[in-house]
């Protein structure tokens, strides 16, 4: 089990690394809305054929307003996340933007009564740090994009008491259903099909995450794949787009990386 465990860990951080790589090569003929449209509508079909395998929970208003809160705050924090994407580096955009998850753990702590650990404060301290090490040499307009997605991205929040109420496959299903109507403005792009690739690798990411929980706790599943995205995304950005890092992203990026580990897997 620990095996498949770890092995669904590397998939999950491959497939968001992949989709990270090619959102930002698709960015360069297409709009912000469609690929995140066509993002969402893979995402929505194949976590569709996952409900109907598993079996449709009874779904509730509430349940389906979570939903509509997480998938339009999922895709307005993209639409700023491919903004900064197309601009920056890919292999410090990506993550950077993963910080989202510490604000979502101190969400937690404010607004649903969760303990704050002293790990999770020297967690967001460290990663908090790391950004502003490696933000200071990206462009403002590039680091304005990231705020802007990370704060709108923290709306994620609210997926847990979703997730626990009608599960993983339906709660996707209803993330991805939202996501998708959010960016209906995105339905006129130039390759369609082209743009489902990357909302197929966001499905795998989010299904084989969602899979590996259980399997080998949320503890090892978070201190695994935050660093491992981090390698893929940049051999991404160095094999596809020539991408450099300085010595202050590197440094930046090892705060946020070790931060991160610290804030979820330990806190």
């Amino acid at each position: 089990m620990l095996e498949i465990g770890l092995a669904l860990i590397t998939l999950t951080a491959f497939s968001f690394a992949a989709k990270d790589v090619f959102s930002k090569n698709l960015l360069k003929t297409e709009g912000n809305w469609s690929v995140n449209f066509y993002m969402g509508l893979a995402g929505f079909l194949f976590s569709l054929i996952w409900v109907l395998l598993t079996g449709i929970p009874q779904i509730s208003a509430l349940d389906v307003f979570y939903g509509a809160i997480v998938g339009a705050g999922v895709a307005f924090g993209q639409y700023f996340f491919f903004k900064a994407l197309k601009d920056g580096k890919a292999s410090i955009v990506g993550p950077i933007s993963s910080i989202w998850a510490v604000l979502v753990v101190l969400y937690a702590v404010l607004f649903f009564g969760q303990p704050l650990s002293l790990a999770t404060a020297l967690g967001a301290s460290l990663a908090f740090l790391g950004i502003l090490l490696a933000a200071l040499t990206q462009h403002p307009k590039i680091t304005a994009n990231l705020i802007v997605a990370i704060l709108i991205w923290s709306s994620w929040v609210l997926a847990a008491p979703l997730i626990q109420s009608v599960g993983s496959p339906t709660a996707l299903c209803l993330i991805m259903l939202f996501i998708t109507l959010a960016s209906i403005k995105g339905i006129n792009a130039k390759k369609p099909h082209a743009l489902l690739i990357p909302g197929i690798f966001n499905f795998i990411a989010f299904a084989s995450e969602s899979i590996a929980i259980p399997l080998v706790t949320i503890v090892v599943t978070s201190a695994l794949m935050t660093p491992l995205y981090f390698i893929f995304i940049n051999l991404g950005g160095n094999l596809l787009f020539k991408e450099r890092l300085t010595k202050n992203e590197i440094a930046g990026l090892l705060l946020v990386c070790i931060g991160i580990v610290v804030a979820t897997a330990f806190g």
